[in-house]
Parts: structure tokens; C-alpha cells; sequence
């Protein structure tokens, strides 16, 4: 009897720690899953929520549904950007007659801009909400044009040695881009915020120069992206007294941190930028140094890039055994990879260019690596003049709150937290039950 009776105490001791396990189990997962329980200490990005910050105005949206689980699926979003600010302000239109909106549509109003995301088309997540945020909060009508028809990278090509990532990362933040062949628009738009030169392969018509030149002459953006093997614009370099020096970039450095090429120049330290430096290191791979002679036009003249010591500009085929030799006209580390050039204008605005001896670090292939993105989303801001966004931390990290029925999402908010406070109570009871009984077998045994 006395056996039978202990048995049965042990099998309930181990149903009751497995419960116990369960229980723990079931309420860590609901707390550190993000999917699971949008209650959590899930945070928006860093993107975001630095971007909220900045909004000094009242932003208002709207939501135009007839759907309550729509409804509370977006209101449950947007109380995460109102717990980082608080002129956000959201209302509901059950009952919207404008033919002009969609049958499910969230109107983002700031200021004079207007947004709508239509979610008959797309649910809505953390990204896009942030995109239109930054659509409507950014300078309207203003473009990032890239330079074509020189054996530039396409934005639009997803090879890994074009530029449509690093497009996707800029219309993720509002900005709109666009791609320009001067020899068949022989004109670059007024509203052309920045104008990028990323890497020509063959060299511009006289006309296409005296464009661009004219352009810088207005006191317009510009970015200027070198590589090895790009074609010299003479006219640019005197006029900016920018060069590239001969050969490609090795860094010794790089390589003890485990790049695959001494050719990928690593940058961990950065100057004083006039904007967020990432807060990683980032990768130029076979990159050009530059060297800084006198402008002709009075321009100030900053350093944006830095190798480390242990680099040079290596001048012999990287397939050749390499060592650094000065009297090949080699220079020591640390060598100039990027430049900042500012100068002030007639109307007191200031005229912002800046050249990189790389347009690697910003391709399909390399964009993804390190700080690389983040990098170029913050200095496209500064050379557009979005000062009030060249401290927003990047990138944008892609939420994770999935598309679901609100009684699934409200099951899972609020059920697994109780479920499991369910299981501890009821296991401690039994717990508690078993031990008394025990108590009870052990002193009819002693009397015994």
C-alpha cells in the first residue's frame, strides 16, 4: 500500500515540474518573441524611432475602414509611434464618401504633405509606415539623379555590380531617384537635389562637362564616386582639385580583421562628419586614394575617409606578389579615401560635394556589408540638404509584426501570458496538495 502511494506521489512530483517547465516555457516565449506578443519589450527600429524625434509639428493620420480588425490592428501600431511622440495624432472614418481614397486607406498628413497607403494592396507594417513618414516629412519634389550613358551602374539592375539596393534604400526613406543620359536630355533638372558621377568608364562630351560644370557653378550637390579603373574628368579635378592616385588601395589592416582580399579597404575610425558616422566599421572594396591640391574656386576642404596606417596605394597588378614599394610612387597609410568639400554661396546657403575614391561600397555586391548602407542613406541627407535627418540612425529594419486576424492576435497577446500564470497556479496548488498528502502518509507510517 505504502509503495502504490509513493509511486503515485513521484509520477505527480514529475507531472508537476514538467507543468511547471511548461508554464515557464510558454511565458518566456510569449515575452521574447516578437510574433507572438506585440506586448513585448519589442521596440521600433532605432530608424524610427530617431526619425519620430525629429517631428516638431503635429502629424495626423487617418484611418478610413469600415473593419474593426483593420482598425485595431492599426491602431495597435501606431501606439507604438505614439509612445516615442506625442503630436501623432490618429483617428478612425468608418464611413468615408471621398471617391478619391481607397476602401481601406491610412491618410498621413504633416504640414502641407500628404501621404496615403492603400491597404487594400499592402498590409501595414513598421517599413511602410516609416516610409511615408519619411515621404511627407522630407523637401517635396526633389530627386537623387544618377549620371548614364558612360558605362556607369544601373539603379535598376539587380547584378551585383549595380546600384538597385542601394535605390531601394533611398525610396525606402522618401527619396526618389532617377537615372540621366546627358547626351539625350542634354539638360539636368532644377529640381535635381544631388547628382551622382558613380565611376564613368569612358570619357564625357564637352557638352556633358560644361553641364555639370555649370551645375557646380549654380552651388548644386554633388557626389563624385572614383574607382580604379574610371576615366579622369580632367576639368572636374581642376576645378575641385581632387585627383586619384595611381593604383588600388591595399590594407594590410583589413586583412588581419579577415577580409577575403587585402584589395578591401576596412575603415573603423572616422573623422569629425558633419553627419552620423555608422556605428560599424565599413568596406570599400578596391577603392582609389586621393589627393588634395588647390581648388580654383574657394572651396573648404575637409577629409570624410581615412585607410589605416597599414595601407598603401599598391601601383603593380594585385596579382603579382604585393609589397609596398615608395619608389614606385606608392604612399603610406593613412591615405585619403573620401573628401568633403563646402563652400558658402551669394545667398548665404552652402554648397555641399563630395568625392570617394569608391563606388563599390555602394553596389548590389558590397551595399549589405557593415555600415555600408547606412553610410550612404546619411550622406545623400547631407548633400540634399535634409539636415534634419543627417542624425537618424540606419537602416531601416524590417518589422516583424505579421498580417493576422485580430482574435488570433488578441489570443495570442493576451492568452499565452495567461495561459501560462494558469499553469504555475495550478501546478503550485497541486504541488502544494501533494505535499500535504505526503505529510499525511508520513505520519500514519510513523504511527505505525
Amino acid at each position: 500500500m505504502i509503495n502504490i502511494n509513493m509511486k503515485k506521489i513521484l509520477k505527480e512530483i514529475l507531472y508537476t515540474i514538467l507543468a511547471v517547465v511548461l508554464a515557464i516555457s510558454f511565458y518566456w516565449v510569449s515575452l521574447k518573441n516578437p510574433i507572438l506578443i506585440e506586448a513585448s519589450p519589442y521596440q521600433l527600429s532605432d530608424t524610427t524611432q530617431t526619425l519620430l524625434k525629429n517631428i516638431d509639428q503635429p502629424l495626423y493620420l487617418t484611418l478610413h475602414t469600415q473593419d474593426v480588425d483593420t482598425h485595431h490592428l492599426v491602431h495597435m501600431l501606431v501606439e507604438r509611434y505614439q509612445k516615442h511622440q506625442k503630436n501623432i495624432h490618429f483617428a478612425w472614418q468608418q464611413n468615408s464618401h471621398d471617391p478619391l481614397l481607397p476602401h481601406q486607406g491610412l491618410v498621413i498628413e504633416f504640414e502641407k504633405s500628404k501621404q496615403i497607403i492603400d491597404l487594400d494592396k499592402t498590409p501595414l507594417d513598421e517599413n511602410k509606415l516609416t516610409n511615408a513618414l519619411f515621404k511627407v516629412y522630407r523637401q517635396p519634389n526633389k530627386w537623387v539623379v544618377f549620371l548614364q550613358g558612360h558605362g556607369e551602374p544601373s539603379i535598376f539592375s539587380t547584378k551585383n555590380n549595380d546600384l538597385s539596393l542601394f535605390r531601394l534604400g533611398l525610396e525606402n526613406q522618401g527619396i526618389k531617384t532617377q537615372e540621366l543620359n546627358l547626351s539625350q536630355t542634354p539638360v539636368i533638372p532644377d529640381n535635381t537635389n544631388v547628382l551622382i558621377i558613380a565611376s564613368v568608364k569612358s570619357q564625357l562630351m564637352p557638352k556633358e562637362e560644361k553641364l555639370i560644370t555649370d551645375y557646380i557653378n549654380k552651388g548644386k550637390s554633388i557626389l563624385w564616386l572614383i574607382d580604379p579603373d574610371s576615366a579622369p574628368i580632367q576639368s572636374f579635378s581642376a576645378k575641385l582639385g581632387i585627383i586619384p592616385l595611381p593604383g588600388t588601395i591595399v590594407d594590410l589592416h583589413g586583412q588581419k580583421l579577415g577580409t577575403p582580399h587585402p584589395a578591401i579597404t576596412i575603415v573603423t575610425e572616422y573623422p569629425k562628419m558633419p553627419f552620423s558616422h555608422p556605428d560599424t566599421l565599413t568596406a570599400f572594396p578596391f577603392a582609389v586614394a586621393l589627393a588634395h591640391q588647390k581648388a580654383s574656386i574657394e572651396f573648404q576642404t575637409k577629409p570624410l575617409l581615412l585607410t589605416h596606417s597599414e595601407s598603401w596605394n599598391e601601383t603593380s597588378p594585385l596579382s603579382n606578389q604585393i609589397s609596398f614599394n615608395p619608389e614606385k610612387n606608392e604612399r603610406a597609410g593613412p591615405l585619403l579615401l573620401g573628401v568633403e568639400l563646402t563652400r558658402k554661396l551669394i545667398d548665404e546657403n552652402e554648397q555641399r560635394i563630395v568625392v570617394i575614391g569608391n563606388s563599390r561600397f555602394m553596389r548590389n555586391g558590397a551595399i549589405e556589408n557593415y555600415g555600408n548602407l547606412g553610410f550612404g542613406l546619411s550622406l545623400i541627407n547631407w548633400l540634399g540638404h535634409d539636415d534634419k535627418l543627417i542624425h537618424i540612425s540606419q537602416p531601416v529594419v524590417k518589422d516583424a509584426l505579421p498580417n493576422i486576424h485580430l482574435a488570433s492576435a488578441l489570443l495570442i497577446q493576451y492568452g499565452f501570458p495567461m495561459l501560462s500564470l494558469l499553469l504555475l497556479i495550478s501546478s503550485l496548488m497541486f504541488f502544494w496538495r501533494i505535499k500535504r498528502k505526503s505529510n499525511k502518509i508520513a505520519s500514519k507510517i510513523a504511527l505505525t
